[in-house]
């Protein structure tokens, strides 16, 4: 599960990196939408997940982009389905919000409860 929630938290700052360009670039946000579901919908990968998250990170390094289709190819090898990313983005869209209300900025928000990270 922990690998899942790391892809979430990949998606999030990729995402970003779209939304960020498309800002300056002064884009669309549905075109910007149509490019990342092409993206997922031609995923790419490697031999083997290893390999797919090195060239992920290698490319996002080199052009400092966002590359859903490496994404797609990790979730792939994960078994992860769209829906699946989605359920979890919007926890952990609902945890940050729940952190930042509760004292995440200020350095006063305590992330485990009963012993376990809440995330």
């Amino acid at each position: 599960m922990q690998v899942k929630l790391e892809v979430v938290d990949i998606v999030h700052f990729a995402l970003s990196i779209r939304l960020e360009a498309m800002g300056r670039q002064g884009g669309d946000i549905e075109q910007v939408a149509e490019k990342i579901a092409e993206e997922f919908a031609n995923s790419m990968q490697a031999e083997d997940i290893r390999k797919t998250i090195e060239c992920l990170a290698l490319l996002t390094l080199t052009d400092q982009g966002a590359h859903f289709n490496f994404i797609a190819g990790i979730m792939k090898y994960l078994d992860m389905p769209f829906d699946e990313l989605y359920e979890i983005y919007v926890g952990k869209n609902v945890l940050n919000m729940f952190r930042q209300d509760n004292g995440y900025k200020e350095g006063t928000y305590n992330k485990v409860w009963y012993g376990r990270e809440d995330n």
